[in-house]
């Protein structure tokens, strides 16, 4: 877009900027510390980027505009396919509830008394 306005790099802001959006948390990440640090590099990652490639060589901002754009839509593919699948399973999952008594290792055994022994014979 001529020598005013670099466009590869917003590109990859925005790539960027949508694969913390879409990746999951740490599941580590449970004081308020670790979860204020999370969100601001959410923010701040990107940005560094529009910086840091702002001037670099057009052909290494493509190179990681595109890896991030396909691992963007990897997650998304992935992340459908186990949605489907999940609810396949569930749809797939029936249980129907017997009337009368249950299965023998299901019931609670009963109480054989205080004062009972095994006979040895």
């Amino acid at each position: 877009m001529g020598a005013s306005l670099n466009l590869l790099p917003l590109l990859l802001t925005v790539a960027m900027f949508l694969q913390t959006k879409i990746n999951p948390q740490m599941a580590g990440a449970t004081s308020p510390d670790q979860q204020k640090s999370q969100s601001m590099m959410k923010y701040m990652m990107p940005g560094m980027m529009l910086v840091f490639f702002y001037q670099a060589p057009s052909g290494l901002t493509l190179y990681i505009m595109a890896s991030t754009t396909a691992s963007v839509l990897e997650q998304v593919v992935i992340r459908k396919h186990i949605r489907e699948k999940e609810a396949a399973e569930a749809a797939a999952v029936t249980t129907v509830n017997v009337p009368g008594k249950g299965f023998r290792d299901s019931r609670p055994k009963k109480s054989k008394g205080p004062n009972w022994t095994k006979r040895p014979w």
